[in-house]
């Protein structure tokens, strides 16, 4: 596809910008802007992608685009978002569903950069056979949350869902949870059943993805056995599962607010003490791996508690600080969770979106968001 050059209205000095879909050759930029780009709040963190930020894209969806905006004299790169497609199930059905994300700046000439992506990706739309996306806004983001949601011209519609909390929870709290809950490893034997118990579940809430037979024992770095399966009568009743990622996509510590930075001290000498990790170095990788596939029947707490004490015993014996889960705020287990382990928990908005000329995002039933915390 062409690329779109765009004069930028925003800073009469500022070159043109060219906007062109991201190949092989683009890598290197791209991972270095993901490095030098940091999400904003008390703990500035990068989201990273090394050694080859198509390694994660393969687990986003089945389609994957980045959307590249650069100086067309300098050749720089000035931003970045991608859109990924997967199915997942929307109001009960199995549909095509967008997420857009990765938005990152390396430029003040922001409202160009991003009116001309949207225009390539408003170009893209009728190709990815969805009429609706997913995306996710730091919740202390409020300069990005005015924008998007300001209904600008040349934009698509955002629509604010809810409140989605990814909770870091610490390996090294001890808790003396007791519970007569069977957990077991998955193992191809009971490979259906898990699968049975991802999709009655994901089709209980939206965004959820509809996970298949071919794909779950395909994801990179993700075998079989690392899910955890309760177990009732012989039937699996509850999954989850323990997902490293950092060999791909890695969360690292890229600054500390002013106000924190003074305080760290006092709170790496008491983290011991509440059962939670200090907080690392400037430029550490933080010590991760996701509670990924959460499905349980009935949203039963005893049945979540069991799995995430499982999996923090493996998590902390194999030396990762934090196990991370992530549920909407008014999801029932947040608050059981939330209660019961220690965390450190990251805030952020999540939003429908549709173009204007297609079909309304207002469809969506009210059915709890459930997206997968491991994709965002």
């Amino acid at each position: 596809m062409a690329g779109h050059t765009l004069q930028s209205p925003v800073r009469p000095s500022a070159q043109s910008v060219r906007f062109a879909l991201a190949t092989t050759a683009d890598d290197s930029d791209i991972r270095r802007l993901l490095r030098e780009h940091s999400m904003p709040g008390d703990i500035q963190l990068t989201l990273e992608r090394e050694p080859n930020s198509a390694f994660a894209n393969e687990i986003a969806g089945d389609i994957h685009h980045t959307i590249l905006a650069r100086d067309a004299s300098s050749d720089d790169l000035l931003g970045m978002g991608s859109v990924s497609i997967r199915d997942a199930y929307i109001n009960g059905r199995i549909e095509r569903l967008g997420y857009l994300g990765q938005l990152r700046f390396a430029t003040p000439v922001r409202r160009a950069v991003l009116l001309g992506g949207y225009r390539l990706l408003h170009d893209l739309h009728p190709s990815l056979n969805t009429h609706v996306y997913l995306t996710s806004i730091a919740a202390d983001n409020h300069r990005a949350q005015r924008l998007l949601e300001a209904n600008l011209s040349g934009m698509p519609i955002y629509r604010r869902l809810e409140e989605f909390v990814t909770l870091a929870l610490s390996t090294r709290q001890r808790c003396q949870t007791r519970h007569a809950i069977r957990i077991e490893r998955a193992n191809p034997a009971l490979l259906d059943q898990l699968l049975a118990c991802l999709h009655r579940n994901a089709k209980r809430h939206q965004f959820t993805p509809a996970w298949t037979a071919r794909e779950l024992p395909a994801l990179r770095n993700l075998a079989l056995e690392n899910f955890y399966l309760a177990m009732h009568q012989g039937r699996v009743v509850g999954c989850m599962a323990r997902w490293d990622q950092t060999p791909f996509k890695q969360v690292v510590i890229h600054g500390y607010s002013r106000r924190l930075a003074l305080v760290r001290p006092v709170l790496n000498c008491l983290a011991p003490l509440i059962g939670l990790p200090v907080l690392p170095a400037v430029g550490t990788v933080l010590a991760q791996e996701y509670a990924s596939h959460l499905a349980i029947d009935n949203d039963d707490p005893r049945i979540c508690r069991a799995l995430i004490e499982a999996m923090r015993a493996d998590a902390r014996a194999a030396r990762r600080d934090y196990l991370v889960i992530g549920l909407a705020r008014r999801h029932s287990l947040f608050a059981a969770v939330s209660a019961e382990f220690a965390h450190r928990a990251y805030r952020s908005i999540l939003y429908s979106v549709h173009w204007r000329d297609d079909e309304p995002a207002g469809s969506i039933d009210n059915r709890m968001p459930h997206p997968e915390v491991a994709l965002l």
